[in-house]
């Protein structure tokens, strides 16, 4: 897995690479990397890129959250022609304490 979490943005971090073992795949390993990295790293936006033509690797991102970026988020990301970038925001945790 190759992490870049952006020094001038703190709000998000980057997946540039998840590699898991033909063998292991479809056990869930993949899934369970990913949600342990945001657990150990907290952002509030995730991006994930993915080849455009890797159909299984998009599943794949969609099936644990995550959803294409869209041109007015970022038209940079969307502009590529080789890769898809996906992403998922988490709610920043409340610091609201519920009252009795």
């Amino acid at each position: 897995m190759v992490l870049d979490v952006d020094g001038a943005d703190h709000d998000a971090a980057r997946i540039r690479a998840l590699a898991i073992r033909r063998a292991l795949r479809n056990l869930g390993y993949g899934g369970e990397v990913v949600e342990q990295l945001e657990a150990a790293v907290p952002r509030r936006r995730w991006y994930a890129v993915v080849p455009r033509g890797n159909g299984l690797a998009v599943y794949f991102w969609l099936r644990i959250g995550y959803r294409p970026v869209r041109l007015d988020e970022d038209e940079a990301l969307c502009r590529d022609p080789a890769q898809l970038w996906m992403m998922r925001e988490h709610q920043p945790p409340s610091d609201a304490t519920p009252g009795p």
